[in-house]
């Protein structure tokens, strides 16, 4: 997925959120805070996507609020029996590699933090 396309997904479902809360609160609801979890095993860049995200919000309906995009941890677990954080590193452009730090085998099986999610929105 590219960052346009991970962009375009939290804003479809940060405004479907949304539009449930406005119907509950009868149209007068506002969103003042979006925060956005990146994790941090996706190839995807948090500026990259921090200015994806602040080009579709433009005129929409929750264009003034306030927007933060914050790195989700990866979880990993290895063929070794190592189950948590690995290592990650950051080879060339749009490559991620993840380590197992017991053994250092990158045959892992990721369970979060390739993703990119809405982990808050502030409705007031």
């Amino acid at each position: 997925m590219d960052v346009y396309e991970a962009a375009e997904k939290v804003m479809h479902d940060a405004l479907v959120v949304f539009d449930g809360v406005k119907k509950r609160h009868k149209g007068k609801a506002k969103v003042r805070r979006l925060v956005i979890g990146l994790g941090e095993l996706s190839p995807i860049k948090v500026n990259e996507l921090a200015d994806a995200l602040a080009t579709l919000i433009e005129g929409s309906e929750i264009d003034n609020a306030e927007l933060e995009v914050v790195t989700s941890p990866g979880v990993v677990e290895c063929i070794c029996g190592f189950s948590g954080r690995p290592t990650v590193f950051e080879v060339g452009e749009g490559k991620v590699v993840a380590e197992c730090p017991k053994c250092r085998k990158v045959e892992l099986l990721v369970h979060e933090g390739k993703g990119v999610e809405i982990k808050e929105i502030i409705v007031n």
